[in-house]
């Protein structure tokens, strides 16, 4: 009976039936008849109740059921983005009786999604860099099921949208470079390309050009870090970079850099910078700590989309887009003065 208490809580059956007392027995590996004494007993308490087809289900009332169950679609690789994704939805969801679900997927037809669609009373989704269908699109917008997308912005769809990392950011990294006096600085990409990364090479693009400040991109896609260390470690090899300074797209790109860079006795802070966008709670730990851009506390703001899901996704209040005004930037040892080229 407390392993299905401690289930109900945590929401394990918000879109998925109840089991019956026979597949109970066989999951857990007691009797049958214990099975049925224990349900008997939740039934008798009110956590249960059974319906006109007979089956058991939760009882939304009951103080074990939390008052809202809301997914959280990530996609199947795990992160540490994700996980703080999780982690602040959970605490925002203390101060609303509310529960979160994390739910990974791994492609846009994952049966995974299907199923979400059914069983809670709002969805937070963090978009899968693969195209999306036209009917995923179609179901992010139906009136009934609230849903938030995070990491992008989908406003352009009529949907309530986190964004911390708006693409103009990245050039608040620039600027710390510039200032630091270099004149040279590279893009380096290892992510597969979808319109967030492009909007940051983008960006880089566009501040280069603006500053009059030379810079080339390297553009190799694949597993990281490993392939931003193979970029780096080939371009070393062939005696063919020559930047001060390197902006990475992502930080898990930079983190293949700084072997690249020792193996070739070049000390990353002295003899090159490099820096990345989104430091995912990790850039800081990093030996050296790599300069990058710091996501903001955001249980304010999914606690305010959770009161919207309760309401049944009525109401939003403020624009749809929420996104900081300024993205925090954190100074690791990864940069320094540009130094001195013979």
């Amino acid at each position: 009976m407390m392993l299905l208490e401690d289930r109900i809580r945590r929401g394990d059956y918000a879109f998925r039936e109840f089991p019956s007392e026979r597949d109970l027995a066989e999951e857990t590996g007691v009797a049958r008849m214990t099975a049925r004494k224990a349900l008997l007993k939740l039934v008798q308490k009110k956590v249960l109740t059974r319906g006109s087809d007979g089956r058991l289900k939760v009882n939304g009332k009951h103080r074990l059921a939390a008052k809202l169950h809301v997914g959280l679609l990530v996609p199947g690789l795990t992160s540490a983005d994700a996980e703080a994704w999780r982690r602040e939805a959970s605490v925002a969801a203390t101060k609303v009786n509310a529960v979160i679900r994390p739910i990974y997927y791994t492609h846009w037809n994952d049966v995974s999604l299907r199923e979400a669609m059914n069983g809670f009373g709002g969805l937070f989704l963090v978009p899968s860099p693969d195209p999306m269908p036209a009917w995923v699109l179609k179901w992010l917008r139906h009136p009934d099921l609230p849903v938030v997308v995070l990491d992008s912005d989908m406003t352009s769809e009529g949907l309530p949208s986190i964004n911390l990392f708006p693409s103009a950011s990245v050039q608040r990294l620039l600027n710390h470079l510039y200032k630091l006096g270099h004149r040279q600085i590279d893009c380096l990409n290892s992510m597969p390309v979808n319109a967030v990364i492009e909007q940051r090479i983008q960006q880089w693009q566009l501040w280069c050009e603006a500053h009059g400040v030379k810079g080339r991109l390297i553009d190799k896609q694949g597993a990281l870090p490993e392939t931003s260390y193979a970029a780096i470690r080939d371009l070393l090899q062939a005696g063919r970079f020559d930047a001060t300074a390197l902006l990475c797209t992502t930080v898990p790109t930079a983190m293949g850099t700084l072997r690249a860079f020792r193996d070739f006795r070049i000390e990353v802070g002295r003899d090159v910078s490099v820096c990345g966008v989104n430091g995912e709670g990790i850039a800081k730990y990093q030996c050296p700590s790599i300069t990058a851009l710091e996501r903001m506390n955001t249980v304010p703001y999914l606690t305010a989309c959770l009161k919207w899901m309760a309401r049944g996704g009525k109401d939003w209040v403020g624009p749809l887009l929420i996104e900081p005004a300024e993205v925090p930037l954190f100074v690791g040892e990864s940069t320094g003065p540009a130094p001195k080229r013979k």
